[in-house]
């Protein structure tokens, strides 16, 4: 990422959000605990409202038929892959995908501290989700054209393939090429252009 998540214009739909002290627009689905988000965190009730009602995760606006998934590229390519973040509209996704340290930053280590956060607030329960603790090469952004939440795991299948797919990493969109070269290793089950 070469500038600051302040040069970055917000997307329409992102405008009127709830924003932390920084003025960093907090996602629709972000756990809010004694008024500060907990990034690393997702609000079990405001994911299954998002759910529920077909909203983006990041903006809690309709979805409509702009619907799109953002993940690595197991999610996304994995013929068994899923999702545990809520579909998102384009370009919600796509600010995201620039300004959020854990998606835009290829070296964010951060990690979620279960145990840290139960501490904080005992009265809570924590479940970490995380499907893998190590970085993806590059984040893969798709359309869908179909998408359900499990409601035992919780996880967001889609109807494969996607109808458009984006290559991102390091806060920037990538061709198909580039996004190959980070993946030398490249699976059967990933596209072939």
């Amino acid at each position: 990422m070469n500038q600051s998540w302040k040069d970055i214009p917000l997307p329409p739909n992102m405008v009127d959000m709830f924003k932390d002290k920084r003025g960093f627009p907090v996602p629709y689905i972000v756990l809010i605990k004694d008024g500060e988000p907990v990034f690393t965190v997702n609000d079990t009730r405001a994911v299954w409202d998002a759910t529920a009602n077909r909203l983006c995760g990041i903006c809690g606006k309709p979805l409509g038929d702009d619907v799109w998934m953002v993940g690595g590229p197991e999610s996304a390519f994995n013929p068994h892959g899923v999702y545990v973040d809520s579909p998102v509209h384009h370009d919600c996704g796509a600010y995201a995908l620039q300004v959020c340290p854990y998606l835009a930053m290829s070296g964010y280590r951060g990690a979620v501290d279960v145990q840290k956060l139960k501490e904080k607030w005992p009265d809570m329960s924590f479940n970490d989700y995380t499907q893998n603790d190590r970085r993806v090469p590059f984040f893969v952004m798709g359309k869908v054209n179909s998408w359900a939440r499990d409601l035992e795991s919780s996880y967001v299948h889609i109807e494969r393939p996607f109808l458009i797919t984006e290559y991102w990493n390091g806060g920037e969109q990538l061709t198909y090429e580039q996004a190959k070269i980070l993946k030398p290793d490249w699976p059967e089950y990933y596209p072939k252009v």
